[in-house]
């Protein structure tokens, strides 16, 4: 009688755990970090806006007589850094908050494999957007000065204070490198495919996603990078080929963090500051 006892009580402990572990994990931890960066991001001073209409580097700014414009308004650019700042103050906090759920779901690790997909991927974004495809796609039907870029914000010729400038490039690389890739990839593979999948989306395993839920990756892609279209279409279907294969989000991470990093060494070493 006793060890009947014992047994029952040992399936019930079981049962319970298992259903803990199947219980819905706070999604706005997922989607928080993601809208409070975007909406930072909003508040971006307006810069000249440019557009890639040629094969060369050189870019033009929208204006009436076409000239490139070298100086930026200092205002503009200090509150560009200062908001700059703020993303990364805000993301830390809420990622710092939201941790505990992260690795619930997420176990820390990550497999080498990471590390060449984002190499691959650097390779691969330079490479496609120096080719100019968006706009030999869209000239033919006038509309190759509507494939848009990144405002060519150089903080070299900005940001003449140095020490200014070392503060401005650390806090843009901490993005670039690292924040982004954490706050985009649990956004958007640690949530909204999986959710996509099934709405009990935290049982979803990363690795046995159907077709339309890894394109929504892709589609976020090429509508978040619409001056690179065709490099994000590459990239994101890269870094979801390696989700498939690994299932372990923090793959993903490493790999999106290796490409930015190395595509902002880049930016600065070469001065291709359009892909900034």
């Amino acid at each position: 009688m006793s060890d009947t006892s014992d047994g029952e009580h040992h399936v019930s402990q079981f049962e319970n755990q298992r259903n803990e572990g199947e219980r819905e994990p706070n999604a706005w931890a997922f989607v928080i970090p993601f809208l409070a960066f975007m909406l930072i991001g909003m508040l971006y001073p307006k810069f000249d806006r440019v557009y890639r209409d040629t094969l060369d580097p050189a870019v033009r700014v929208d204006t009436d007589n076409e000239e490139i414009v070298l100086e930026v308004n200092q205002v503009k650019t200090r509150n560009y850094v200062v908001l700059i700042g703020l993303q990364v103050v805000v993301a830390c906090g809420i990622l710092f908050y939201f941790r505990r759920t992260y690795f619930e779901q997420f176990p820390l690790s990550f497999n080498w494999i990471a590390i060449p997909v984002g190499i691959i991927g650097v390779v691969l974004w330079i490479g496609i957007c120096g080719l100019g495809i968006e706009r030999m796609i869209l000239e033919p039907i006038g509309l190759s000065k509507y494939v848009e870029v990144r405002a060519s914000f150089n903080p070299f010729q900005q940001i003449p204070d140095q020490t200014y400038l070392s503060i401005f490039l650390a806090l843009r690389f901490s993005l670039l490198a690292l924040l982004v890739p954490i706050i985009e990839e649990l956004f958007l593979r640690g949530w909204l495919i999986r959710y996509i999948e099934n709405p009990q989306w935290w049982v979803v395993s990363l690795s046995q996603l159907s077709f339309n839920s890894v394109a929504v990756a892709t589609i976020y892609g090429v509508l978040a990078h619409p001056g690179e279209a065709v490099a994000a279409l590459v990239w994101f279907s890269l870094v979801s080929w390696l989700m498939l294969r690994t299932g372990n989000l923090w793959d993903c991470v490493v790999a999106h963090a290796v490409t930015n990093l190395l595509l902002g060494l880049y930016i600065v070493r070469f001065s291709e500051w359009h892909l900034w």
